[in-house]
């Protein structure tokens, strides 16, 4: 894992902080809820009949979060010697 330098301004999704542009972050995917399993496989979305209606129904989906180099290193202890 590494630090990105940023092209933009974001903002930290742990300590709400600006992350400026040209400063360092770190990127980290979150998985948001949890998968359905029907006969030993997992299905994130699957379409069900409801009322005799088709819905797609999502169950879980990856997000990715951006985190300041501060957060970054308490929460993942990720370290970098160019930080």
């Amino acid at each position: 894992m590494k630090f990105i330098k940023a092209r933009r301004q974001y903002e930290c999704q742990e300590c709400k902080g600006v992350i400026n542009k040209n400063d360092k972050y770190h990127r980290k995917a979150v998985r948001v809820g949890s998968p359905k399993y029907v006969q030993g496989q997992s299905y994130d979305r699957m379409l069900e009949v409801n009322e005799g209606n088709i819905q797609e129904v999502v169950y879980s989906y990856n997000m990715t979060i951006k985190l300041c180099a501060y957060c970054a290193i308490i929460t993942t202890g990720i370290t970098n010697e160019k930080l």
